[in-house]
């Protein structure tokens, strides 16, 4: 057995021990829960940082288009 697959062989039984026990199954039940709460506390900030990103692009098109004269495609971004 080559070492990093006994290096990860504990880890894996552990895990697979822990899914099986009442608590592994407890937590595995919650998961879609702790997920959709996670995503929709992220959501504000995910936003805020598309639309950072997508004024970035803005401002970097328009400082080509200064550069060069042409003129670029208009780019258009759904977030509101």
């Amino acid at each position: 057995m080559p070492l990093s697959e006994n290096r990860f062989l504990g880890i894996v039984e552990a895990m697979i021990t822990f899914t099986l026990s009442a608590t592994g199954q407890k937590f595995l039940a919650a998961t879609p829960d702790i997920a959709a709460e996670s995503a929709k506390a992220m959501a504000p900030m995910q936003r805020r940082v598309m639309e950072l990103v997508f004024s970035k692009i803005k401002e970097y098109d328009e400082q080509q288009k200064n550069k060069s004269g042409l003129v670029l495609p208009n780019r258009t971004f759904p977030v509101k």
